[in-house]
C-alpha cells in the first residue's frame, strides 16, 4: 500500500515523505519512534509552538 500512495503522488507532483523501516510495522512501539516529529510538523504547519514547549512525550 505504501508504494501505491508513494506512486499516486509522484504522479500528481505531491511531495511526500515516506518512513519505510525494514522489520517495523505501524504498531505503537514504531509508532512511538517518530511521534515527536509528527506533532512537531503539525505544530509548525498549523502556527503553533515547537516541542521544547511540551517536555518530554
Amino acid at each position: 500500500m505504501c508504494r501505491e500512495l508513494e506512486k499516486a503522488c509522484r504522479e500528481v507532483d505531491c511531495p511526500l515523505t515516506l518512513q519505510l523501516q525494514a522489520g517495523f510495522d505501524h504498531s505503537y512501539y514504531f509508532i512511538s519512534t517518530f511521534m515527536r516529529d509528527h506533532l512537531t510538523y503539525y505544530a509548525s504547519a498549523l502556527g503553533g509552538v515547537g516541542a521544547a514547549a511540551w517536555g518530554p512525550l
